[in-house]
């Protein structure tokens, strides 16, 4: 491969000349056998990530939902947090699968995107919690009570 180099006043263009023909066929076929290998390890990794945060977020429901001492404010948050991250996770494995329409992707693109910005809104909620608390540690109970926070969540 030849690769020259042009220049002049207003800008520089790189263009690169190849000799023979086969290896244009070659490249191609080098970077489709990529694309065909990083998708078979990328459809296994989504399962995986897709197992794992469903199943962890699913036992931190879980815990949440039987342990009536841990239904605290604080907690509630996290338990919302656990919910729309477990939803996310599971059907986070559907990235994998053929969105050939342009409605499917668009449906997928917008459940996953509204997902993620739920998930983004709950960190936040969180935050503004452990702030409370940590500002206003002796007004915290007052402040933050369970009512409250299943009306900011």
């Amino acid at each position: 491969m030849d690769v020259t180099l042009f220049s002049n006043e207003s800008n520089l263009t790189i263009s690169s000349h190849r000799n023979n023909a086969d290896e244009d066929y070659s490249d191609d076929a080098n970077i489709t056998a990529i694309k065909i290998h990083t998708r078979s390890l990328n459809v296994p990794l989504f399962v995986l990530v897709s197992l794992f945060t469903a199943v962890g977020n699913g036992l931190v429901i879980i815990v949440i939902a039987k342990i009536h001492r841990l239904r605290t404010a604080a907690n509630m948050t996290i338990a919302n947090l656990a919910c729309c991250d477990f939803a996310l996770g599971s059907t986070l494995w559907t990235g994998v699968l053929r969105r050939d329409t342009m409605p499917r992707c668009a449906v997928f693109t917008g459940f996953a995107m509204t997902l993620f910005q739920l998930s983004l809104m709950d960190i936040a909620l969180c935050t503004i919690n452990r702030y409370v608390a940590i500002v206003y540690p002796l007004r915290y109970n007052q402040l933050m009570t369970p009512a409250r926070t299943e009306l900011f969540s």
